[in-house]
């Protein structure tokens, strides 16, 4: 029993000022203070890091912009995070935030591969954040290319976005992949999927025509959605895009419909 104090003394060295060799009682009370200020660290980092938000962000919806082939914009319902980041990505792209990481900066164009908006290191993978924030929509993206499959996912968060804690849950519609197509061509049904939401938009019809007076305005373009009866991988769907009416000339009885 006389000898188990000296257990202590190993921990002698780490003290550059410590020399007194004959009290063990001394090296022991220093340990002490030490593993007690250790713990409360690990008691003031925990309590610096805030609780996940409980409701995730839902019900994303895909809106084309008018006379735009390469932008689209996003609107979503918020969750009840004190913000959110919103992750587009291609295909191939991966990207998750990091809890207490700083949140990524918001960019409305999306990026070529490996550049420096660009969230996935790996070669042909893309992700880049388009909203960081409190806000419910995104107004546009850019550089987007048709016929490209993306993925659109929302991270509420709590905290701020310099130190974030996320809620990283599903949620109803979101994530959402998606394809757009700005003229006819066909989309192939992926691996996995065995659903889908068929968006359109019509173009507006043709203005009439007139003689002394000016012809009527040509109608606007109608909105249609609907959910493919049934889906097998590997099976291909002809998409038809059509074009908008054109205007009656003077004269003329009739333009042409959209």
């Amino acid at each position: 029993m006389k000898n188990k104090p000296q257990h202590f003394a190993i921990q002698e060295s780490s003290v550059n000022n410590y020399t007194d060799k004959s009290s063990p009682v001394k090296t022991f009370s220093y340990i002490r203070y030490g593993v007690v200020l250790f713990f409360i660290g690990i008691f003031f980092s925990s309590f610096l890091a805030f609780a996940q938000p409980t409701t995730q962000a839902k019900d994303i919806i895909i809106i084309p912009i008018s006379a735009q082939t390469t932008q689209l914009r996003f609107d979503f319902t918020g969750g009840n995070g004190v913000g959110r980041i919103v992750i587009l990505r291609n295909a191939t792209g991966t990207y998750t935030p990091t809890d207490l990481s700083a949140a990524p900066s918001a960019n409305s164009a999306f990026p070529a591969d490996n550049t420096a908006n660009d969230l996935d290191p790996s070669v042909g993978g893309i992700a880049v954040c388009v909203l960081n924030g409190a806000g419910t929509s995104v107004a546009a993206v850019t550089n987007l290319v048709a016929g490209t499959e993306y993925t659109v996912r929302i991270f509420e968060f709590s905290g701020s976005s310099a130190s974030p804690t996320y809620n990283f849950a599903r949620s109803t519609n979101n994530p959402v992949s998606l394809t757009y197509f700005t003229a006819t061509s066909s989309w192939t049904v992926p691996t996995g999927v065995k659903g889908a939401t068929v968006q359109t938009w019509g173009a507006g019809g043709g203005g009439g025509g007139g003689d002394n007076v000016g012809g009527s305005g040509g109608g606007g373009g109608a909105y249609s959605r609907g959910l493919p009866s049934s889906l097998t991988a590997g099976n291909s769907m002809t998409i038809t895009v059509g074009t908008g009416g054109q205007g009656g000339k003077v004269g003329a009885t009739a333009a042409t419909p959209g």
